[in-house]
Parts: structure tokens; C-alpha cells; sequence
């Protein structure tokens, strides 16, 4: 019996380590791959989520999709558009400009350090960057032409299904050819969270380098302390990542309402989320609507407490700078200017869509159903929000720098295409009415072989 006891408990204990060394080396590439992203001195370690760890493969395969303009129901705009590298993941703009000209009411805030964030928007809607990724492609006035967000998912997945080259990075990245908008944001937020800024003058003097940021820096950061901009722009971030009203827009007739549209609550009215301040020197112009354009105009602002309103954070009272404090304090804030994202660059090639290009313009994207084509002859086109299920985009850049203002002049453009494809010989021709530099026609089942297009023309009714 003793035997038996000793024998089961000797089982347990093996059968234990064994599943320990298990989960270790299950653990291991996890986060030897997680080291992987360089943590620039200055910041905590990157928090990331548990059902989306890193890995290089969804790295690489997130940086494509930021940069790839497919995602948009034109193919006119990415993430990158509105968050470029060159201007520090913004796009230096008051508000952004999406899909066919619309303007947002809101700034593109940085990307920079956003892996940080526990609330993204500038009224924290999201509460994750993998469900900040979708509002983009489900906004009528950023990436889709769709007024229904389930359905600009649906459009947004099979662009990218449509894509033969994703197939292989998908299956890479998530062990799938297939995708989802799960895995689609995943993707990005991974290659997000690796857009960082740290290692900056001011970190550097924290860190014992009492050389790296001047005396006029070293004393705007006194004032900066002094005058309380610290009580809500601290951390790593120099942000609290709360909600505050400091009076911005509240003059206007129908001011935006931040916060309070997400929340109902009452102390919420006209409250927006404290921004990071690394790198805000080029993260220019300032504030949720973009209304101040340079630091000067922000410290101003602070300094006559701001715009009075019945919610007015109890901070924002009058600071009388002296125009040497002021001076410092611009001089401590560029000091924050760090390091760990100039090096990225917009991909060079993207994968293949699979319709084929001719060598001149214009280029075949979509090849659909030949019922979509038969119930299209003699028709306008449908409606926009239809162009994935039922459209071939027609355009290259090119051609639509030659051909807009004829365009928007109110001219039809009709395309003849000559094919000979072995089972149909002749011409089709394709009409594109006014209303965009973008053109979409219908055609028929099947891809279209380059050796079978004969010839392409265009021109413009009168």
C-alpha cells in the first residue's frame, strides 16, 4: 500500500515539472520575441495584451495594412494618411481629411507611445488600440463609403480576401489564410504598439546626465512643475490619461462635447482626454480641434486660463507668465523630442492583388459575377456603398491627375476596352459619371489575362 502511495505521489511530482518546463518553454518565445521591440530609456515596458502578444510575423504583417490604402472602400486612404511617419504618426492637419474630401471635427492624435494608452480617442470610446483600429474603417468620414459598420467590416475583410498576397502573411501571422476585422485590427495594434519615443534630452537628465538638457530647459521644467502643468501631464506619457475641461471650443455655438457623449455625465461636458506630450513639437497644431498652432498659442492659452465655461476644470485659472517663463517652457517641451521612431519606413511593395494590370492606365482591381455585369448593361452605376460586391476600380494616379478637372467639370468619361480572351471578342464599354476622381464599372466573371486586352481608350462627352 505504502508502495502504491509513493508511486502515485512520484507520478504527480514528474508529471508536474513536466508541465512546468512545458509552460516555460511554451513562455519563452513569447517573450524573447517581446524583447524583440526596443524600449527606448524612459518608458516602461510595453503592456501587451494577453489574447494579442507580440510576434514579428503580425508586426510585419500590421505595418502593411497601416500603410495599405485597400483597406478603404476607394483605395484612397490608410491609417498612414491621417498618422504619417514624417509627421510624427499625424498628419499635422487641424482635423483629418478621410475618404471623397470629408472632413472630421476632431485632430489626429499621435500614435507615438499609444501601446501605453488605456483609452484611445480623444473621448476614450475605445478601450483598447485593437478596438480603436476599427472606428477608422467604420467611419463614413475616414475609410468606408458605408453608413453601417458591420457592413464596412464585411467590405473592409473581403478587400483584403480578394488579395491574394495577404493569404500567406495571415497564415503566418495567425496560423489562417483567412481573416477577420479580429485579426485585421490585431495586426495593426501590434505594429502600433511598436511606434515608440523615448531617450530624449529630458530622459537623459532624469537618468543622471545632468549635461543633457540646458539651463533654459532645465528651468522650464521647474515652471512647468511650479505652475502645475504636472498635475495633469505626468507619467511617462506626461499624461494622466483623464478627462478634462480646459475650456476649448466652448465658445463655439454647438460645441464639441467630448467625453460627455460617451459617458451622459454631467461633469463629463466638454471633457477630452489629456494628449502625450512626447515629441509635441512636431505633433502640431494642438488641442482636440486642432484650433492652436503652435506651443506658443497653447502656453497663451493656459496662461489666460483658458475658455470660461460652466464645466471649467478648477485649474484653469490665469498663470501670469513672464515672457521668459514662457520662453522656458516652450524650450523644456521640445526637450521631450525622443528617439525609437524615425527609423520606420512606408513599405516599398505591397502584396499582389489578383487581377492583372495592364502596362498603361487604367489598371482592372475587382472582377465580380457575370450577374452583376448582365444587370448592369445599360445602368448607372450603383450606388457607392455597393463597390466591393458589385465594381472594378478603373484609375491610377496618374489618370486621375490628368482627368479631375474635366471630372468635376460635370463630364461623363466613357472607357472602351478591347478584349479578345479566347471566349469573347470585341469591345466593352464603360461609362463613369461625375462625383469623384475615383471611377468604378462593372464587369464580368473570371480575371482578365494582360495579353487579352487589345487596346484602352477614354474620352469625354461633351
Amino acid at each position: 500500500m505504502r508502495s502504491l502511495i509513493l508511486g502515485f505521489l512520484l507520478f504527480a511530482i514528474v508529471t508536474k515539472m513536466q508541465t512546468q518546463v512545458q509552460e516555460t518553454r511554451v513562455s519563452e518565445p513569447k517573450e524573447q520575441n517581446e524583447e524583440m521591440v526596443k524600449v527606448p530609456l524612459g518608458l516602461p515596458r510595453v503592456p501587451w495584451p494577453k489574447d494579442n502578444p507580440y510576434s514579428e510575423k503580425k508586426a510585419e504583417l500590421g505595418k502593411l495594412l497601416y500603410f495599405d490604402k485597400r483597406l478603404s472602400s476607394n483605395h484612397t486612404i490608410s491609417c498612414a494618411t491621417c498618422h504619417a511617419i514624417k509627421m510624427a504618426f499625424t498628419d499635422q492637419l487641424p482635423v483629418s481629411k478621410g475618404i471623397n474630401g470629408h472632413h472630421g471635427t476632431r485632430n489626429a492624435p499621435t500614435v507615438i507611445n499609444a501601446a501605453y494608452l488605456k483609452l484611445l480617442f480623444w473621448d476614450g470610446r475605445a478601450n483598447s488600440l485593437e478596438e480603436q483600429c476599427k472606428g477608422p474603417l467604420s467611419n463614413p468620414k475616414e475609410m468606408t463609403e458605408s453608413d453601417d459598420a458591420h457592413e464596412a467590416y464585411i467590405e473592409c475583410r473581403e478587400r483584403l480576401r480578394s488579395i491574394k498576397g495577404y493569404s500567406k502573411l495571415f497564415e503566418e501571422a495567425f496560423g489562417t489564410p483567412d481573416c477577420t476585422i479580429k485579426e485585421i485590427t490585431e495586426a495593426i495594434a501590434t505594429f502600433e504598439r511598436t511606434v515608440l519615443s523615448g531617450n530624449s534630452r529630458y530622459d537623459r537628465y532624469k537618468a543622471g546626465d545632468p549635461t543633457a538638457m540646458n539651463e533654459e530647459e532645465i528651468r522650464g521644467y521647474k515652471v512647468f512643475k511650479k505652475v502645475g502643468c504636472i498635475n495633469c501631464h505626468r507619467g511617462p506619457n506626461f499624461s494622466d490619461e483623464r478627462f478634462h475641461n480646459i475650456g476649448v471650443g466652448m465658445n463655439e455655438p454647438n460645441p464639441d462635447l467630448g467625453r460627455y457623449e460617451i459617458t451622459k455625465n454631467k461633469r463629463d461636458w466638454g471633457a477630452f482626454r489629456t494628449p502625450i506630450l512626447r515629441d509635441v513639437e512636431n505633433t502640431y497644431p494642438y488641442m482636440h480641434d486642432g484650433s492652436l498652432k503652435t506651443l506658443e498659442d497653447v502656453i497663451e492659452y493656459y496662461d489666460v486660463g483658458g475658455i470660461p465655461n460652466k464645466n471649467l476644470h478648477p485649474l484653469m485659472k490665469p498663470l501670469h507668465l513672464s515672457d521668459s517663463d514662457k520662453k522656458a517652457l516652450v524650450s523644456f517641451l521640445k526637450a521631450l523630442n525622443g528617439e525609437g521612431w524615425q527609423h520606420f519606413k512606408e513599405p516599398e511593395h505591397f502584396p499582389e492583388d489578383m487581377s492583372q494590370p495592364i502596362d498603361k492606365p487604367p489598371y482592372l482591381y475587382k472582377i465580380f459575377s457575370l450577374e452583376d455585369w448582365e444587370a448592369s448593361m445599360g445602368k448607372d452605376p450603383l450606388p457607392p456603398t455597393k463597390i466591393d460586391k458589385n465594381f472594378f476600380h478603373l484609375a491610377t494616379e496618374d489618370q486621375v491627375n490628368s482627368t479631375v478637372e474635366k471630372f468635376f467639370k460635370g463630364q461623363k468619361e466613357v472607357i472602351v476596352v478591347k478584349l479578345d480572351t479566347g471566349k469573347l471578342k470585341g469591345e466593352l464599354s464603360f461609362e463613369a459619371n461625375p462625383g469623384g476622381t475615383n471611377k468604378y464599372f462593372h464587369l464580368y466573371q473570371g480575371s482578365i489575362p494582360r495579353a487579352s486586352i487589345v487596346e484602352v481608350n477614354h474620352r469625354f462627352l461633351p
